[in-house]
């Protein structure tokens, strides 16, 4: 790790809202951290909230930042664990290792499915949903998402967290080919959903495959990532937001001390993910009597 990036991180550390009034033992805990995972025989199993564990392995760095803050992205990540309920669905686009579906399925109890492109990721996912004996409500597929269905894209494999559809023209030697499906063709709904896409930019071909399930009203919110990656497939944020808003949902930020929803415009400034919803008094109902969830020793 180079100085620069150590210092970037360090900062990162010690200005995360979840770490606010406990500084100086988030930054001691980090550096503890980065010799412990560099010294493990291997695998470490991270005792996370509520009983929902993962796997920190020494190559990678997706699952790092709910090690160091509890949760990685503090306004999604909180939103989805005070509005989830057992019963729910949640559909999972760009799973990654599963920490979306961990929060939601382990420590939400709700069924859920879920979309990782990438093989050795995959395996990863899995291996996240076996330590939590999440098999029997979770449906896991080694697919990507997009529109039309039934394309063949490729992706890169050897970028942990930041994997994405390669462009025309893109180098890059560790490449997949993987079938994909649509959103409306491969998943139906009887029941309140809440859904999350994070495919580094490829968000609008997700949203587009996913008219019909969002104009059904079963989904009262979506997490969406939204940021300048839409340009490398020749998208905008302004697309990805008009196809939002002609479903009905509306950006909001999510205050998780005070249980509340605030509407705002355009995407959320402090996280690359935004929160999207379409029914802001089922949810606020909803968030007000979300039971506290202790994450690394603070309540949420």
């Amino acid at each position: 790790m180079t100085s620069m990036k150590f210092l970037h991180n360090l900062n990162v550390v010690a200005r995360h809202p979840l770490n606010r009034g406990r500084e100086v033992q988030a930054v001691w805990n980090w550096v503890l951290w980065q010799a412990y995972r560099r010294t493990a025989p291997g695998p470490i199993v991270f005792d996370w909230m509520d009983g929902v564990r993962f796997l920190v392995r020494r190559d990678e760095d997706s699952m790092l930042g709910n090690v160091y803050n509890g949760l990685a992205e503090p306004e999604a990540m909180s939103f989805a664990l005070n509005v989830i309920r057992p019963g729910d669905m949640f559909i999972d686009v760009g799973a990654n290792v599963g920490a979306f579906t961990l929060i939601c399925c382990g420590a939400g109890k709700a069924s859920g499915v879920c979309f990782e492109p990438v093989p050795s990721t995959f395996r990863r996912l899995i291996d996240n949903l076996n330590l939590n004996d999440l098999r029997g409500r979770v449906q896991p597929f080694n697919l990507g998402v997009s529109d039309p269905p039934s394309r063949i894209l490729r992706f890169t494999s050897s970028g942990d967290s930041i994997n994405h559809v390669v462009t025309e023209g893109e180098e890059g030697s560790n490449v997949v080919e993987i079938s994909t499906v649509t959103l409306d063709d491969h998943v139906s709904l009887d029941r309140p959903a809440l859904l999350k896409i994070d495919v580094e930019g490829f968000e609008v071909p997700v949203l587009r495959g996913a008219r019909r399930l969002l104009e059904s009203g079963r989904i009262y919110a979506a997490i969406v990532e939204i940021n300048e990656f839409q340009d490398r497939y020749g998208h905008s944020a302004s697309e990805a937001l008009s196809l939002l808003s002609a479903a009905g949902y509306h950006p909001a930020s999510y205050e998780s001390d005070a249980r509340a929803l605030h509407p705002i415009t355009g995407t959320n400034a402090r996280e690359d993910s935004t929160i999207f919803v379409r029914d802001f008094e089922f949810a606020n109902l909803r968030l007000r009597e979300s039971r506290p969830v202790a994450i690394c020793g603070r309540k949420l």
